[in-house]
C-alpha cells in the first residue's frame, strides 16, 4: 500500500560541482531515473550525466516533487560495471552495478546513517512530470470549499465539494484515500487520482466530496496516532456534513475507497445503513497481515529477488508481527524486535546485513514503521468483519499488475465474503494490466507510477459512473 510517511530530513540543500574524467564508458552517459523508498514515502531522483569540452564527466540531480533541481555530482566514479555517483554538500552517495540487460543501476543510497537500497533506470529523456487528465478552469460545475466536524475526536475536517450547476439535489460520492498523509486530491508522486475522479463525476452529474486526512492541509488533528478506525470516523463526518447539505440528494449518498481506503468504506456502511453504494478500489478482502505479506512476496519477486532472500524477509516479517500482536505494551515490543533482529544478524553474515535488513540503521527504521498504532491495527484488521453486515450494493475494482493489494487474492476472499453472508450484491471487475493506481501499467511496480502520464484510467473512471448512475436507477 502507499504508506506512512516519514521524511529524510537531510535532503537536498544547497550544492556544488566537480567531474571526474572517464569519458570511454559511455553507458552511465544520459538520463536516469530512481525512486527513493523510505519507510513507505518516496522520493523521485534523477540524474542527468554528460561528458564536458575537456572529456570530462560531469551531472546534476534532480528531486523534482521537492522542487530541487540542477543540483552537481561532486564525483562520478567508475570502475568496470562499477559505479559511484557523489553529492558532496549532501553527504551522500550512491553506489551500485551497472547491469546492461536491464539498463540499471542496482545500488545503495547512502546519506548520514542511512542506507537505502536505490535503482535508478536510464530513460530517453530527462523526467518532468506529465499529467495530460489534470482538468484545467473553467470547470462546468460548482466547487465549495467545506470544512466540517468529527464531533467523536473533536476535529475539524476541510474539503472539496464538487457539485452540478442547476436546481435540485443530487446524488453523492465521499472519496476515502488509502494510506498514508493524503490530501483531499490523494496526490502521489505528482498524481492526483481523487481531482480527476472528483471531475470526471460531477461532470456527469454526480456530486463529490474529497477531503484532506486530519493533520494533512487544512484539516486539524493528529495523522500520526490515528488508526484506520479514527479515519472511518472522519468519514462518518463526511457523510454526516452531506446529509444536511442544500444540494445533496440524502437518499443517494455513497462512499468510493482506495486501498485503506477500501477498508474505511465497508466500516462506516455496516454502521450507516443509509449508505446507498460503495465502490472500492483495490481494496483488501485479506486481513491487514495477509495484504502485507503478498505485497512483500510481489514486490521482491518483480525486482528479481531470489527465492531464498524472499522467504528471510517473509520469515522475518510474520515474526515481526507474531512478537507486535505478543507485546502490546510499545517499550516491551521494542526489546522484543531487537533482540529477535539481533538474533538473526548474528546467524547471517556480514556482507548480507543490508540486503536483509539486519543492519543496525535497518532494524531501528523497521521497529519505528511497525510500532505504531496504525501498524498494529493494521495487521490485526479483518474487512469481514465488517463486509458481512454492508447491505448496499459493492463494485470491487482490482488492477492485475497491482502489487499492493493483489487482484485474483482479495477479490476471491470477497466473493467468498459475499457468498457466505449473501447480504449486498457484489460486482468486481479486475482489469489486464493495471496497477494499484488503476494506470495502464508494464510491471505495475511503485517505480513506475511517476513515470507513467495517465493518472487514472478512462476506462475504470466510465466503469464506475456507469454502475453509480445503474445503481440508483434500481433503486427508484
Amino acid at each position: 500500500m502507499i504508506k506512512r510517511f516519514l521524511f529524510l530530513t537531510c535532503f537536498f540543500l544547497h550544492f556544488y560541482n566537480f567531474c571526474f574524467s572517464q569519458s570511454e564508458n559511455s553507458f552511465i552517459e544520459g538520463y536516469w531515473y530512481g525512486l527513493l523508498e523510505f519507510q513507505n514515502s518516496a522520493l523521485i531522483i534523477t540524474f542527468d550525466i554528460k561528458t564536458n569540452e575537456q572529456d570530462s564527466l560531469i551531472g546534476e540531480v534532480n528531486s523534482p516533487l521537492q522542487g530541487a533541481y540542477h543540483i552537481p555530482v561532486t564525483k562520478i566514479k567508475l570502475l568496470n560495471d562499477s559505479v559511484e555517483l557523489q553529492i558532496k554538500s549532501l553527504s551522500a552517495n550512491v553506489k551500485g552495478k551497472y547491469i546492461e540487460k536491464d539498463s540499471i543501476i542496482d545500488g545503495i543510497f547512502h546519506q548520514a546513517i542511512f542506507n537505502i537500497p536505490f535503482k535508478l533506470k536510464k530513460t530517453p529523456e530527462l523526467f518532468v512530470f506529465k499529467r495530460p487528465q489534470e482538468p484545467k478552469p473553467p470547470f462546468n460545475y460548482l466547487h465549495e470549499e467545506v470544512f466540517f466536524e468529527n464531533a467523536k475526536s473533536g476535529i475539524t475536517l476541510a474539503g472539496t465539494l464538487t457539485y452540478p450547476k442547476g436546481e435540485g439535489v443530487f446524488p453523492a460520492v465521499i472519496l476515502i484515500s488509502g494510506s498514508g498523509a493524503q490530501d483531499r486530491n490523494e496526490e502521489i508522486l505528482a498524481h492526483k487520482p481523487f481531482l480527476i475522479i472528483s471531475d470526471y463525476l460531477t461532470n456527469k452529474g454526480i456530486a463529490v466530496l474529497r477531503y484532506d486526512d486530519r493533520g494533512v492541509g487544512m484539516s486539524k488533528g493528529d495523522f500520526e496516532t490515528a488508526t484506520t478506525m479514527d479515519f472511518a470516523y472522519d468519514a462518518e463526518s463526511a457523510v454526516d456534513f452531506l446529509k444536511n447539505h442544500s444540494k445533496i440528494d440524502k437518499q443517494n449518498i455513497g462512499l468510493i475507497g482506495h486501498s485503506e481506503g477500501g477498508m474505511i468504506a465497508p466500516i462506516v456502511a455496516a454502521r450507516d445503513k443509509t449508505i446507498s453504494f460503495i465502490i472500492l478500489l483495490a481494496a483488501p478482502g485479506t486481513s491487514g497481515e495477509q495484504v502485507l505479506l503478498s505485497q512483500i512476496k510481489k514486490m521482491l519477486e518483480i525486482d528479481g529477488a531470489d527465492k531464498e532472500l524472499i522467504n528471510t524477509i517473509l520469515k522475518d516479517s510474520k515474526n515481526a508481527y507474531k512478537l507486535l500482536k505478543k507485546y502490546p505494551q510499545k517499550q516491551k515490543a521494542v526489546d522484543a524486535l531487537r533482540k529477535y533482529f539481533e538474533k538473526r544478524a548474528k546467524k547471517t553474515p556480514e556482507q548480507e546485513h543490508v540486503i536483509k535488513g539486519y543492519n543496525k540503521q535497518a532494524v531501528e527504521l523497521k521497529i519505528m514503521a511497525m510500532n505504531t498504532p496504525w501498524f498494529r491495527f493494521f495487521i490485526s484488521f479483518n474487512p469481514e468483519d465488517y463486509l458481512r453486515n454492508v447491505d448496499c450494493p459493492i463494485l470491487a475494482l482490482y488492477g492485475r499488475k497491482d502489487v499492493q493489494v493483489l487482484a485474483e487474492e482479495n477479490s476471491a476472499v470477497l466473493q467468498k465474503i459475499s457468498e457466505k453472508y449473501r447480504k449486498s450484491k457484489l460486482d468486481i471487475k479486475i482489469y489486464d494490466g493495471k496497477n494499484h493506481l488503476f494506470q495502464n501499467a508494464d510491471k505495475g511496480s511503485i517505480l513506475e507510477y511517476a513515470l507513467i502520464e495517465e493518472t487514472i484510467s478512462e476506462d475504470v473512471l466510465y466503469d464506475m459512473w456507469i454502475w453509480v448512475e445503474k445503481t440508483i436507477r434500481n433503486k427508484e
